[in-house]
């Protein structure tokens, strides 16, 4: 049996070819040393404020050997509170301020925060779950890409 290809039957394949959306590629190592003032990621609002590599988190290696690929911890610098920042969970974030040593972090002075080993920058407790050598102080956070609502992205203005 032989298919006749007709014009009814190739059109849904244009139409197809012609919806398909493009996808924007964005880097997907975060470079940061003492030199770095902004950084851009995926960001994730749980128990520390962090930039992701990769958009989704199951897809992040928290154990891969390169550096770079790893999430970079952010320390809020903006002076707005940390629970403003829920809303950008999920969004391409661009973080501006400057890198520091987390090693060069003061330890809290509870006999708690001493015990466990627990830096803070000015007030704030640092984490640093992304286990790299520094943390980014963000003074300010803008929303590259937004996350999606209802299965599609919106580009921030």
């Amino acid at each position: 049996m032989r298919i006749k290809w007709t014009l009814a039957m190739l059109l849904p394949m244009n139409t197809i070819a012609i919806g398909c959306a493009t996808v924007t590629k964005y880097p997907t190592e975060i470079v940061l040393d003492q030199s770095t003032q902004q950084v851009e990621g995926w960001f994730e609002y749980k128990s520390e404020l962090i930039l992701l590599p990769v958009r989704n988190l199951d897809d992040y290696d928290p154990f891969a050997k390169q550096e770079n690929l790893h999430c970079v911890s952010l320390v809020n610098h903006t002076g707005s509170p940390i629970s403003k920042f829920a809303r950008l969970d999920g969004s391409r974030v661009v973080a501006t301020g400057f890198a520091i040593r987390y090693a060069d972090l003061a330890y809290g002075t509870s006999d708690t925060d001493r015990l466990l080993a627990k830096r803070y920058y000015e007030d704030q407790r640092v984490e640093n779950f992304c286990y790299r050598p520094f943390v980014f102080v963000a003074s300010s956070l803008r929303v590259k890409w937004r996350r999606p609502v209802g299965g599609k992205g919106v580009p921030a203005a």
